[in-house]
């Protein structure tokens, strides 16, 4: 915190002296701790915020101990868990700007696969987000609308769609019901504590949202379905 408030150096490097591989996941670690990103802390806070021990013990000089609540370790509501995922073979289109918008990503994608006769019927669509919105410009986020597909497909000259893969490995996943909105209160909570209280650390690789089900199936936001992958790593 004195390093956000008192110095100039980019978050990036506070978030590798703090330990993070990734300013993202430091992002999600802190907005879950603090209630905010460390971008708006040092933009917005003037002095360092008394922070509430877990156990809710406090010593003050002038007044002693406030209260004492002993701590659950453990106690955490998120339903995580780990899984061994094969490599996935992906058809995507790439998309820079507001994440917000990578619906248009998924516009192009969707007219790709029809006037190619791709067969996605038993596929999963998903999205790949690259950069933290909090330190990144709006312009230059990156972010990839993707199809699963099998084997190799060939694309023709000139469609704006590339054949890639997401590496197999170890991923903590989660399921977020409802609106986008609050989706990332839900990342916050798996990378910031789900993550590291099972012993865990986000590993450089891409994190991706899985639509189980969206605007496709159903009007009502808050019977959208998203399962968020985070590759993992033993601490």
């Amino acid at each position: 915190m004195k390093r956000l408030l008192k110095e100039v150096e980019p978050v990036m490097l506070i978030a590798m002296r703090a330990g993070y591989d990734s300013n993202q996941s430091f992002t999600r670690a802190f907005r879950t701790a603090f209630g905010e990103t460390p971008s708006d802390f040092r933009r917005y806070r003037k002095s360092i915020p008394l922070i509430q021990a877990p156990s809710g013990y406090h010593f003050m000089p002038e007044k002693g101990i406030q209260s004492f609540n002993p701590i659950r370790r453990g106690n955490i509501t998120m339903e995580g868990r780990i899984v061994e995922l094969e490599p996935m073979r992906i058809l995507s289109v790439k998309h820079k700007g507001v994440y917000f918008k990578i619906d248009e990503g998924f516009e192009k994608l969707s007219d790709i696969v029809t006037k190619n006769g791709i067969d996605v019927r038993k596929s999963q669509w998903l999205g790949i987000f690259w950069d933290d919105p909090e330190t990144v410009p709006e312009e230059e986020l990156r972010s990839e609308a993707c199809v699963t597909i099998e084997g190799d497909i060939e694309i023709p000259d000139g469609v704006e769609a590339e054949a890639g893969e997401i590496p197999g490995g170890q991923y903590a996943t989660t399921r977020h019901l409802g609106s986008y909105k609050g989706i990332g209160k839900s990342w916050g909570e798996l990378c910031g504590i789900w993550i590291p209280h099972n012993g865990y650390k986000p590993r450089e690789s891409a994190c991706f949202e899985i639509y189980v089900k969206g605007s496709e199936c159903t009007d009502d936001k808050s019977e959208y379905i998203t399962d968020l992958y985070e590759p993992i790593e033993p601490v």
